[in-house]
């Protein structure tokens, strides 16, 4: 059944693909939305001293505004299987592939033209930026070449349920290196030397990363229950 408002006690991924919007506002406020997708909103609140049932209530403001639009993006939980995956490679697999091959090229041009202004920095950044490309570019091979066809081909649950606990790992350690890399930027915040391709950079960065969890999200909260 559809649900009328947001509550305490709903799940942030529940909550996200109930009202979309509300990633803005978890990514500003760091709720991690799509690895800890399971815990009650009210629970993550509490983590960041904010008032419950104030936040709750300007949500659901916003939230009654939402529904009187009729540009709503697609709702996943609606979705088949197949239409599921299918929106997942088109809108999260393929621009984020093209977002690390652009970001490659860029965090390796500012790592060499400003090694002088901030050595370790850079450094750091591009280690966490190699490691978060290795491991997603895995990732979508194994999503794409072995989870992916073994649902739409309907084999076993059990084993189905083997694989999805091995990419749930893989989503705690992509969400792991990409809290750090905030952490680095200062939240995206370019330095006060930075150049317009270092301010390029943070912000794909930051698409990057709001990208990629809004994409766990559909699969650790929408997709894989499926198959719990």
């Amino acid at each position: 059944m559809k649900h009328t408002m947001i509550t305490p006690e709903m799940l942030l991924g529940d909550a996200v693909s109930l009202f979309p919007p509300v990633t803005r506002t978890f990514n500003t406020l760091d709720i991690d939305y799509c690895c800890q997708g399971q815990r009650p909103l009210s629970a993550a609140l509490s983590e960041k001293d904010l008032d419950t049932e104030a936040f709750t209530a300007d949500l659901n403001r916003a939230y009654a505004d939402y529904k009187t639009r009729t540009d709503h993006p697609i709702d996943p939980t609606t979705l088949s299987n197949e239409d599921l995956i299918q929106l997942i490679c088109d809108l999260h697999h393929a621009p984020e592939r093209l977002l690390l091959h652009d970001l490659d090229e860029l965090i390796n041009k500012i790592l060499v033209v400003h090694f002088e202004h901030d050595e370790q920095l850079l450094k750091a950044l591009h280690r966490q930026f190699s490691l978060l490309k290795m491991d997603l570019e895995e990732h979508f091979a194994d999503e794409e070449r072995v989870l992916f066809p073994a649902i739409l081909s309907g084999d076993d649950k059990t084993a189905i349920k083997a694989l999805i606990d091995d990419l749930e790992k893989d989503h705690d350690a992509a969400g792991d290196i990409l809290k750090s890399i905030k952490a680095l930027t200062n939240g995206y915040q370019a330095p006060d030397y930075a150049c317009p391709t270092f301010i390029v950079t943070y912000k794909k960065l930051q698409a990057l990363t709001e990208d990629i969890f809004l994409h766990i999200h559909k699969e650790n909260s929408v997709l894989f229950p499926r198959f719990a």
